[in-house]
C-alpha cells in the first residue's frame, strides 16, 4: 500500500511538472510569451512546485524525478526537443544544469524546508532576476565575460533572497543566527548569481544555500 501511494505521488508530481512545461510550449508557441518569457515561466512554477516535493514525496522518490528530468533535460539540449527552453541566442547550459542542480541538493540535504529554500532561490530569485533585467534593466548593464548583466536583475534576486531568508528563518525558529544568515544568504548568493556564466548558477546557487544554512 505504501509501495502504491508513492507511486501515485510520483505520478501526480510529474504530471503537475509536465502540464508546466507543457503549458510553456503552448504560450511560446502561440506567441503569447516570448521564448524568454516562457522559458521563465517554466523555470519559476516549474522550481516552485519542486521546491514543494519533501512535503509530497520522499526524498528516494525526489533523487529518481531528479535525474529523470537531468536526462530529459540533456536529452532535449542536444535534440532541441522543447523549442521553449532551448529556443535562446546565446549558448547556456541552465536548462540542463538545472535539474543537475535539485539533483544534487536532494543528495546534500533531506531537510524539506532547506531544499524548499535552496530550490526556491534558483526558481524564484533567479528566475525573477532574468525577468526584470531583461524587461527593465537594459539601461544600466554590465559584462561578465560574454554575458550582460544588469544592476536591476541584481537587485531583484537580492530582494528575493532576503525575503525568502527570512521566510526560512522565521519557519525554522533560528533566530539566534537570524542577523547573520539574513546578511550572509542574500549576499553570498547574488555574487554566485552576478559571477556566474552559461548558466552555472543553476548549479552552484542551491547547493551554497545548502552550505551556508549547515554552517552559519
Amino acid at each position: 500500500m505504501i509501495e502504491q501511494l508513492n507511486i501515485f505521488s510520483i505520478i501526480v508530481v510529474s504530471a503537475v511538472l509536465g502540464f508546466v512545461v507543457f503549458a510553456g510550449e503552448i504560450l511560446w508557441y502561440k506567441k503569447i510569451l516570448s521564448n524568454e518569457l516562457s522559458r521563465k515561466f517554466i523555470h519559476i512554477v516549474g522550481g516552485l512546485w519542486i521546491a514543494s516535493w519533501p512535503f509530497l514525496i520522499d526524498f528516494p522518490e525526489i533523487k529518481v524525478l531528479s535525474a529523470l528530468m537531468f536526462t530529459v533535460a540533456l536529452t532535449s539540449h542536444y535534440f532541441k526537443i522543447f523549442s521553449s527552453i532551448h529556443s535562446v541566442s546565446r549558448q547556456t547550459y541552465g536548462a540542463v544544469l538545472f535539474p543537475l542542480g535539485i539533483l544534487m541538493t536532494s543528495f546534500i540535504t533531506e531537510d524539506p524546508w532547506v531544499f524548499f529554500v535552496a530550490v526556491a532561490h534558483l526558481a524564484l530569485a533567479d528566475g525573477l532576476a532574468a525577468v526584470v533585467g531583461k524587461k527593465w534593466g537594459k539601461k544600466i548593464a554590465y559584462h561578465i565575460g560574454h554575458e550582460a548583466k544588469t544592476v536591476l536583475g541584481s537587485v531583484t534576486f537580492l530582494l528575493c533572497s532576503l525575503v525568502i531568508t527570512t521566510f526560512y528563518i522565521l519557519l525554522s525558529g533560528r533566530y539566534e543566527d537570524y542577523v547573520w544568515l539574513l546578511i550572509a544568504m542574500p549576499i553570498t548568493l547574488s555574487i554566485i548569481e552576478n559571477t556566474t556564466i552559461k548558466g552555472l548558477d543553476n548549479l552552484l546557487v542551491p547547493i551554497a544555500v545548502v552550505f551556508l544554512i549547515s554552517n552559519l
